[in-house]
């Protein structure tokens, strides 16, 4: 059986529910519902994103990857890019366009070059952004993988990456040293690794009885809801402990469900495929969605006296609605572009 042999439709299935997962997390928040289990899915979800991004990057560059080729590492970085800043761009555009005509003062601190290339922590404007600065910082370091290092090198310089930045998140954590670069402290570089280790497991041991893929995939569930209602009665928590709880959970659904596909013992249908496709324009656009809702119920007294799970539904629907339209006109084009753009490049 081999990894490489079709597209995983699981893996667009997992966008989806990790895209939803946030997008209802934040509506039922922006909504006014603030103590409900169902908020806490929505760190679950970024979680599951960060899995599912080194989980699909390691494959691209095993894939890939013979020999160091700066040629092949410019291409790759060149269509991540053009993944991620067309989109975001474009909502933040339209969101400071939005703050001009309601007289919302814009400074110059929300929108300079750090802002416009993801080289902050969070953005004012846009604040579901700052996850796209760890994607950046993972792309960038594949990058000089590809640049430097073999495919047999590989997990070997993965571990040694994982390692490094384990050292300094543990180290700035306990305060043995002070770092604020490239989001040291944060363990959320630490979920890259385990959609490694997914991979790794994959790859190389692709023929285990299905039962170790149902029990992981539900396993995964249990311990997820679990963790949830632990959050939800305020159960402290180191940053350290929730990278590996939550790294592991994700990890373990991850490996359930693909496993399952790559042995043909699911079939996931094309509407959640579809779903997946849009789930980056799903993450970025939700927040402005919900700000046209506000400023659309200024003007219409029956929306602004709806209850508030209708709207989180009402909202929820046009962000998928609009999630489509984003996709066809402003991912996919950037997508051909790149992948024209590396092709004269690599010819």
């Amino acid at each position: 059986m081999n990894i490489f042999s079709k597209r995983l439709k699981s893996i667009q299935f997992l966008r989806c529910v990790a895209a939803i997962m946030v997008c209802i997390s934040h509506l039922l928040q922006l909504n006014g519902y603030h103590n409900i289990v169902l908020l806490h899915i929505a760190d679950s979800g970024v979680d599951l994103f960060f899995v599912i991004s080194s989980f699909i990057i390691t494959w691209l560059f095993i894939e890939d990857q013979k020999l160091p080729s700066f040629k092949r590492a410019f291409s790759f970085l060149v269509k991540r890019l053009f993944r991620i800043y067309p989109l975001f761009w474009t909502i933040l555009f339209c969101i400071v366009i939005m703050h001009f005509i309601l007289h919302i003062p814009v400074t110059k601190s929300d929108v300079n070059l750090k802002v416009l290339f993801l080289l902050i922590r969070q953005s004012f404007l846009v604040p579901q952004s700052w996850t796209l600065s760890f994607e950046l910082y993972f792309y960038f370091n594949i990058f000089c993988f590809m640049c430097f290092c073999r495919k047999r090198w590989f997990l070997f310089v993965a571990v040694f990456w994982f390692l490094i930045h384990f050292w300094l998140f543990v180290s700035t954590q306990h305060q043995t040293i002070k770092l604020d670069i490239l989001l040291f402290d944060s363990g959320n570089l630490m979920y890259f690794a385990y959609g490694i280790i997914v991979f790794s497991l994959l790859y190389f041991c692709p023929r285990l009885n299905q039962v170790v893929f149902i029990l992981s995939f539900i396993l995964g569930i249990i311990l997820l809801f679990y963790l949830i209602s632990l959050e939800q009665i305020n159960v402290p928590y180191t940053r350290i402990t929730v990278s590996f709880y939550y790294g592991s959970v994700t990890a373990m659904l991850v490996y359930g469900l693909v496993g399952l596909e790559l042995q043909d013992k699911i079939i996931i249908p094309n509407c959640l495929v579809k779903l997946g496709d849009i789930s980056y324009s799903i993450y970025l656009w939700h927040f402005f969605i919900h700000w046209l809702g506000i400023l659309f119920s200024t003007y219409c007294l029956f929306y602004a006296n709806l209850n508030g799970i209708i709207k989180v539904c009402f909202e929820l629907f046009i962000v998928i609605l609009w999630s489509f339209i984003s996709y066809w006109y402003i991912e996919l084009p950037a997508i051909q572009f790149s992948r024209n753009l590396s092709r004269r490049f690599l010819s």
